[in-house]
């Protein structure tokens, strides 16, 4: 599934940033089970939101389950889209599964203040 979620996602990440020539990009984020609910991953985004604000540039991500992707809303993110991984062949958790609904993932963007947010194409 990773050919399947670059093809998937960079068709959906070029169009929300095709008038930023810069941008951070939050490939990985997750937090080891006995550490969630200390508010770490809120840290640790913030952060960055700080240096991509000094910078005036977007930052972009894929949230790959509910948890994260309310937690994204949250901090400001905005759903460009939502695309569907491993239809067919996977279920929710992205666990093999003949039939399966698929994993969803969610293309996000944060834009620093004063920053044109680009059009959502999800609702």
């Amino acid at each position: 599934m990773a050919i399947e979620t670059a093809g998937l996602t960079e068709g959906c990440k070029s169009k929300a940033l095709e008038n930023d020539r810069n941008y951070h990009y939050i490939l990985f984020l997750g937090t080891s089970p006995s550490a969630r609910g200390q508010g770490l991953c809120s840290k640790l985004v913030k952060h960055y939101q700080t240096i991509a604000s000094k910078e005036g540039v977007p930052i972009w991500l894929e949230a790959a389950t509910e948890y994260r992707w309310r937690l994204y809303l949250k901090l400001g993110f905005v759903t460009v889209e939502e695309l569907k991984l491993g239809v067919e062949r996977a279920a929710e958790t992205g666990r093999h599964c003949k039939g399966g609904e698929a994993v969803t993932l969610r293309g996000m963007i944060w834009r620093p203040d004063g920053v044109k947010e680009p059009c959502s194409t999800a609702t």
